[in-house]
């Protein structure tokens, strides 16, 4: 994954280890009823060969919300956000053995948490994290803390007090007053201050209860701004950033994705803040993806977005512009094509709430997870811009090592795509 944005933080991939550390979300650890995560070896092939290096079993029972990398720290630190089971939010801190930190985890202040039960809001949200790589902290989207029981908001100071954006600190381990801001299931960061980019902001992406919203969070002062774009939905549901030009790709929970150029834009900050865009508004295209557009990660490498449906199998690449540009003229087309049936012959549905998408930059290979969490999916995102229809090929007949879900084919359909089967397996 982007070591500066996330597409959907629920799913942590290594590229120079060539890891990938999938939260178990709803399989909690048989003994003891603790939030766990598998740690997957993403170089082999699963057909033959047991990919599942280990799990690693947090101290306490939340829903895991969320997970990162501190890719300045020599040991590779993974930063987990969960709650929702009552007592608030946590973030846990450990090496990616699973051996947490002196203090680990860190409970968040009184009444914030990452998620909410349906009883509270019709669609989550999740609060995720993003590692902030210039200031060694991480930025958390948080909600406000719900007794999961009786739906009884537990924030202190009153409903929507404590819903936005914190910072955790990664040398002194503490929390940031808040950002107050919508609750946002995704959203991206761009740390980096420049001549073209004078604030470090963040994309806040808001769908609850049917009504949605696109803010750009100034997380140098600490404000909630408004944008204004025409091109800009009603549903937005995740956002990626490409940092080193400043092009957002939005997924809007529809067959539209937006790419909005924020390069050159300002804030205004006399009275409510106001970004203003840069070059001339709308500074944005549509482009039409194969249905719900969900989950979105991009490759800063390549200045590829990956789109992948949310509930259904199509998958999308967007061509963003590889360099700093003043406008974007020209609404992209993007290679589309269509994920297999997975080993067990089911469709391939993207779980949605949260979002578990990635992309390894290093070797240019997308990951998701499904809605019944028992694959994660590898798309070879170099063989789908050449050969897209040879994605949807499906597999040979056969089985996959140690797969518990009663599959009836192979794995890899060689020609791009690789089903990894998640615990519970092999007396995990």
């Amino acid at each position: 994954m982007d070591k500066f944005t996330s597409g959907s933080g629920a799913l942590l991939v290594d590229p120079d280890e060539q890891l990938a550390f999938v939260p178990l979300i709803y399989d909690p650890d048989p003994d003891t009823g603790n939030a766990r995560l598998v740690v997957i070896d993403t170089t082999v092939d699963p057909t033959n060969v047991n990919a599942i290096k280990g799990t690693i079993v947090l101290s306490h029972p939340d829903i895991i919300s969320s997970i990162a990398q501190d890719v300045g720290d020599p040991r590779g630190l993974l930063i987990i956000t969960s709650g929702g089971d009552g007592d608030g939010g946590f973030v846990d801190v450990m090496d990616q053995f699973g051996n947490p930190i002196a203090g680990s985890p860190f409970a968040m202040p009184t009444g914030y948490d990452v998620f909410q039960s349906a009883s509270s809001l019709a669609v989550g949200p999740f609060g995720q994290t993003v590692y902030d790589p210039v200031n060694n902290q991480m930025i958390i989207s948080v909600v406000d803390q719900v007794d999961p029981f009786t739906g009884t908001n537990m924030c202190p100071g009153g409903a929507g007090k404590c819903t936005g954006f914190v910072t955790f600190n990664l040398t002194t381990h503490t929390f940031s007053p808040i950002i107050n801001a919508p609750a946002t299931n995704t959203f991206a960061i761009n740390p980096f201050i420049s001549a073209s980019n004078t604030k470090s902001y963040a994309i806040d992406t808001s769908l609850q209860n049917g009504a949605g919203s696109t803010t750009i969070i100034d997380l140098t002062d600490g404000l909630a701004c408004s944008l204004s774009d025409t091109n800009l939905q009603e549903g937005p549901w995740a956002a990626s950033l490409d940092s080193t030009t400043n092009v957002s790709t939005i997924a809007n929970n529809s067959d539209l994705v937006t790419v909005l150029n924020l390069n050159g834009s300002t804030f205004s900050t006399t009275g409510a803040c106001v970004v203003n865009e840069g070059g001339t508004n709308p500074n944005s295209q549509s482009a039409e993806v194969t249905d719900l557009a969900g989950g979105i990660a991009v490759n800063e490498t390549t200045h590829q977005a990956f789109v992948i449906d949310e509930h259904n199998n199509g998958v999308g690449l967007i061509q963003l512009p590889q360099t700093a540009v003043a406008q974007i003229a020209t609404p992209p087309v993007p290679t589309q094509a269509f994920v297999p049936l997975d080993p067990s012959t089911f469709n391939w549905e993207t779980a949605s709430a949260p979002m578990q998408v990635a992309v390894d930059t290093n070797h240019n290979k997308a990951y998701a997870v499904n809605i019944f969490g028992t694959y994660m999916v590898q798309i070879d995102l170099t063989k789908m811009q050449s050969n897209p229809s040879g994605i949807s090929t499906q597999l040979p007949l056969g089985s996959c090592f140690g797969d518990p879900n009663f599959n009836f084919f192979t794995c890899n359909n060689l020609n791009g795509v690789v089903f990894f089967p998640l615990p519970p397996a092999f007396g995990q």
